[in-house]
Parts: structure tokens; C-alpha cells; sequence
């Protein structure tokens, strides 16, 4: 309400309260308070899908299994064969052991 007092609202002592800066910083925490008044997600949900992806690929490179890497999220490029066979026919081999120890278990 002190800006409207001024003719000139660049001679005002808030002026800081107009920068493009200020105004996103407002935005967003008016967003926020929106979105948790109506018990949504702060977040925007591709925030939490594109870190699921990369958290599942982290999980698959341990295990050694080969997948469709993603490896530019601007172009969602993809590489195929990321992992060498070797890593892919150890992992391969242990899920068959495993297979193997549960029917020995079973019979």
C-alpha cells in the first residue's frame, strides 16, 4: 500500500518490493500456501518422476542390470546398451543360481 502513495513509484523506500526477483519469490511462496491449503504437493510432479528415474537407475546399475539409460532429459535421449554383457550375463547367472536354490529348497 506504500507504493500507491508515491506518484513515482521508483522514488518509494520499497521499491525492492517491485523487482522481478521479489515478485517470483512472492509467486511461488503464494503457490505453496495454495497448494498446501488444498493438501497438494509442493513439488511439481515431474520434479518427483524424473528423480524416481534416476533413483531407478542407480538401483539398476548396482545390480549389474542392463537397461535404456537416460542420458539428456532435453532430448530424452536414450542409451540402450548400457552396461557391458558381462555384467549383464553375471547378473543373468545369479538370478539363475538363486532360481536353482529355491527349487532345491522346495523339494
Amino acid at each position: 500500500m506504500a507504493l500507491f502513495v508515491f506518484e513515482d513509484y521508483t522514488k518509494s523506500p520499497d521499491t525492492d518490493l517491485l523487482t522481478n526477483k521479489q515478485r517470483q519469490k512472492i509467486a511461488g511462496e503464494l503457490n505453496a500456501a495454495i497448494l498446501d491449503s488444498q493438501c497438494l504437493d509442493k513439488d511439481p510432479k515431474v520434479n518427483t518422476v524424473l528423480k524416481m528415474i534416476f533413483w531407478a537407475q542407480k538401483q539398476l546399475e548396482k545390480k549389474g542390470v542392463s537397461f535404456p539409460l537416460l542420458k539428456n532429459l532435453e532430448t530424452a535421449e536414450l542409451e540402450v546398451s548400457h552396461l557391458s554383457s558381462t555384467k549383464e550375463d553375471i547378473f543373468n547367472d545369479q538370478i539363475l543360481d538363486m532360481m536353482h536354490a529355491e527349487e532345491s529348497d522346495e523339494s
